[in-house]
């Protein structure tokens, strides 16, 4: 499971909350027990997202997990509490009124990782830009001004040209490492044939 994935589950579990406040505050639900295996199954998605957290960079969506699980907690023991009784629904209504305003201000913050991502995805093609320009200066300009006479000029620039973004990216973004740096190793290839 990943971020984005975990983010969609809150919007959905956002308007089923809705929903279900609606029903209760309407009156079609009068047994709760629903609501209990629904709260249960929001705590498992709240888990899943404090698993993948970073200890020290999302201390705000950290204390705004605590603050859901103690929502969730106060809501199940209201509705353990008041199985038996019509009068409840104003309590229950009113806990998932707060519990689907934590629910929307958590889905506002972004996870440190997902910041940090994005810089990597930027840097990386920054990089890799500079590095391209750099190489066609040296080849048109500088001491490698070789490779316009090669009978294989082209072919040799443009296997450089993508070799360059697949070892910086490698580099930059560890999770895409195995399929750039494979990916380098054949363009490797193939400039060591065109040669």
């Amino acid at each position: 499971m990943t971020y984005d994935d975990i983010w969609k589950d809150f919007a959905n579990w956002t308007d089923f909350l809705e929903n279900l406040k609606k029903d209760i505050s309407s009156g079609q639900i009068q047994n709760y027990l629903n609501v209990s295996n629904a709260l249960k199954k929001l705590g498992n998605t709240i888990r899943s997202l404090e698993k993948m957290l970073d200890k020290k960079d999302d201390k705000t969506i950290r204390r705004r997990c605590d603050n859901l699980k103690n929502l969730i907690k106060e809501l199940q023991d209201i509705v353990s509490d008041s199985t038996s009784k019509r009068d409840s629904y104003i309590k229950v209504t009113n806990r998932l009124d707060d519990l689907i305003g934590e629910l929307n201000e958590l889905s506002e913050l972004k996870p440190a990782e997902t910041v940090q991502n994005r810089k990597a995805t930027i840097s990386a093609i920054i990089i890799s830009f500079i590095m391209i320009l750099l190489f066609e200066l040296l080849v048109h300009v500088g001491p490698l001004s070789w490779f316009k006479n090669h009978p294989n000029s082209y072919s040799l620039q443009g296997s450089i040209i993508c070799l360059i973004p697949c070892v910086v990216v490698g580099f930059l973004k560890p999770q895409w490492r195995k399929w750039c740096w494979g990916s380098s190793v054949a363009f490797v290839v193939l400039i060591l044939s065109l040669v």
